[in-house]
């Protein structure tokens, strides 16, 4: 339908509503609608703005998006409860959102989906001060995604095209149409060509594993050792933006650093997971043969094991017979059923934890279940009782538990909001009684949903999904979405310190291109003499008196991204609000769409230094970054340089002077 209207002089939060009255337009549940409408300022806004809101309004539960009078996004945020389905999202995410600049109004569009059948669509102004009217015409409502592809070319009178502004500005590609060349060549079965154009352009890591065959990578799912080889399951989604259904797909390495994919063995092919093979685990059973767990959406716990055990692949799986094997919770049940853990087994026993969250007070924990034979699982109780180190919003999503030595287990989980935590302890009476806490990766990373495995030797290693930033055209020319980080190992000490390194086996990708001893700075910056995006940069540095001792990375003179130890807090730092010429909303939380908060910027953990001492290692893979400190500490987020010229890498001081004693910087061969 059309609708038109203009907002009222001096009514402060005067509101357009397209109403779900079925007499006017219902807005169905689970389903894609775009709008489209002009928006003219007829009074300038003192500190005011005018806003979308979509959602459930009838329980405050809804998204919003806010401009000043010039069409400046201001914020976009929600009020109210998530209803847990996660599917308004792209409003902000801006798959599909941006504003034409034409003439003296605004053309905006945008897309969303509905969660529930009492959706409605506001359009008002919060006015400051009774100041501040815009005009609404022309609100056209659609259902579907596409409008003519959102991009329409508006010329003016005079002939000369209209300035147009998108929410998400693309400035740099060296490929405007490389996702529909991409799209071609995968269609026609030239995948290397595909990716040899995504890689040339920049779009894709060198070194970090991510899904060859394009969409959306997901959680790491199932991580284990067999017969010479690494398997990974992963989540996966066909469409790159992640609007289909969740499977699993398969990957195997011979050493952790070359991975070969081996197709889709999960699907949601059976009445318990028609809606999506989510995450899980990887384990093996009493007969020491691999098993994997997955949470059949909506329905349970289900397993399914290798099709034949001789091939060292395990190319084809089969579904347990007896799924789901822990049901879904009821609402008498004093438990949740949710993501799956690797299973655990303790005097001839099975045992599986079940995240996320408390039953009764909506609090962040993690659920045991028995089993003599993995078909028939009873509850035991809560297994872990929150520390300081999740707040009360967090969640214990996909939890996975490893044997480290001498009694103290390594305990991992997943918050939608705040990443990947991870926790030392021991098992007494079947309850994990915390030793040591902490976070894989800090406040404003894009770490998640990761797994653990121990390999044929005992060495306990860490893989984890990479979650992406970049929106739009970006994302889309880049031909996948998600990348896994460098597979890390992990060692304890007797007191459950955690300890981490990357994987040996990363160094057969390694050259020595570059190296320095004994590199004095005061108050400085230094620029070496080298110009890549794919390298290991391993520096050894005396903090001596500097108060800040750090370095610029895919830099140049319109980007960088800059990483620091501030001996003040005794932290690192990463600033990445230069990071790229295009417009990216950096989140402080995982994802955007469960809570509105931007940063442009990490702070790690406190730092113990030994002496002053500091060695930091620093993975740069064209738009992933990853940062080791001390082995005690790893950071990992990406980026997403767009200048051409940004490859630079500087060092700096302030505050004083700092010795590095050693510079050695690796030129890093591609994996794939």
């Amino acid at each position: 339908g059309v609708y038109s209207a203009v907002s009222p002089k001096n009514i402060d939060g005067y509101k357009i509503v397209l109403s779900t009255d079925p007499s006017k337009i219902i807005l169905g549940a689970n389903k894609t609608y775009s709008v489209v409408f002009k928006a003219k300022v007829i009074e300038k806004f003192d500190g005011g703005n005018f806003y979308i809101e979509v959602g459930d309004d009838s329980n405050l539960n809804f998204r919003y998006w806010r401009f000043d009078d010039e069409g400046n996004e201001l914020e976009c945020g929600a009020k109210g409860a998530d209803d847990g389905t996660f599917k308004d999202w792209y409003l902000y995410n801006k798959t599909s959102s941006f504003i034409d600049y034409i003439d003296d109004y605004f053309l905006i569009k945008f897309t969303f989906i509905t969660s529930s059948d009492n959706y409605r669509i506001k359009i008002g102004v919060n006015a400051n001060n009774q100041k501040g009217r815009i005009a609404v015409d022309d609100i056209k409502l659609y259902e579907g995604s596409k409008i003519q592809r959102q991009q329409i070319a508006i010329k003016k009178e005079d002939g000369d095209e209209g300035k147009i502004k998108y929410t998400e500005t693309i400035s740099n590609n060296k490929y405007t149409n490389l996702d529909s060349i991409t799209s071609k060549l995968r269609n026609n079965g030239n995948e290397e060509e595909a990716i040899r154009l995504i890689k040339e352009a920049g779009y894709a890591p060198n070194y970090h594993y991510y899904s060859l065959s394009g969409g959306r990578m997901g959680d790491a799912n199932g991580f284990f050792y067999y017969k010479g080889y690494y398997h990974l399951f992963y989540q996966f989604f066909e469409d790159i933006n992640g609007n289909s259904i969740a499977l699993w797909k398969h990957a195997a390495s011979k050493d952790l650093v070359s991975w070969f994919e081996l197709g889709t063995p999960l699907k949601n092919d059976m009445s318990y997971d028609k809606d999506g093979v989510w995450s899980g685990q990887a384990f093996f059973d009493k007969n020491n043969n691999p098993v994997v767990a997955y949470y059949g959406n909506k329905n349970g716990v289900c397993l399914a094991r290798p099709k034949d055990l001789a091939d060292p692949l395990l190319k084809e799986w089969v579904k347990d017979e007896n799924n789901p094997v822990i049901p879904i919770h009821n609402e008498n049940d004093k438990y949740i059923v949710y993501d799956p853990s690797n299973v655990f087994i303790i005097d001839d026993t099975y045992y599986m934890l079940s995240g996320n969250k408390t039953y009764d007070t909506n609090l962040p924990t993690a659920y045991l279940f028995k089993s003599k034979d993995l078909i028939k699982w009873d509850y035991v109780h809560e297994f872990i009782t929150k520390d300081d180190s999740l707040f009360d919003y967090d969640d214990m999503a996909c939890p996975n538990i490893a044997y480290m030595k001498n009694g103290i287990y390594l305990l991992i989980s997943s918050s939608h909001r705040s990443g990947v935590s991870w926790y030392t302890g021991t098992i007494e009476n079947l309850k994990f009684k915390i030793l040591k806490s902490g976070k894989f990766n800090n406040y404003g990373g894009n770490e998640m949903a990761s797994s653990l495995m121990q390999d044929e030797n005992g060495k306990t290693i860490y893989i984890s999904w990479l979650t992406e930033t970049r929106r739009d055209a970006s994302l889309l020319a880049s031909g996948f979405s998600g990348t896994m980080t460098l597979p890390k190992e992990l060692t304890v000490d007797d007191e459950g310190n955690l300890y981490i390194k990357p994987i040996e086996t990363i160094k057969s990708l390694q050259t020595e291109d570059y190296s320095l001893n004994n590199v004095l700075i005061k108050n400085n910056i230094k620029k070496l003499n080298y110009n890549s995006l794919s390298y290991e940069l391993n520096t050894s540095i005396n903090l001596l008196d500097a108060v800040r001792v750090g370095f610029k990375v895919a830099c140049s003179e319109k980007e960088e991204t800059i990483i620091y130890y501030d001996r003040s807090d005794s932290k690192i730092h990463i600033d990445y609000s230069n990071s790229s010429l295009e417009k990216y909303p950096y989140n402080k939380y995982i994802f955007d769409f469960i809570m509105y908060e931007y940063q442009a910027f990490q702070t790690s953990k406190r730092i113990q230094l030994n002496d002053s001492k500091l060695n930091i290692r620093i993975f740069m893979d064209n738009n992933v970054l990853e940062i080791y400190v001390n082995d005690t500490l790893s950071i990992s987020q990406r980026i997403y340089p767009s200048d051409k010229n940004s490859n630079n890498i500087l060092l700096f001081t302030e505050g004083g002077t700092a010795l590095f004693e050693s510079i050695k910087i690796y030129n890093m061969k591609g994996a794939f």
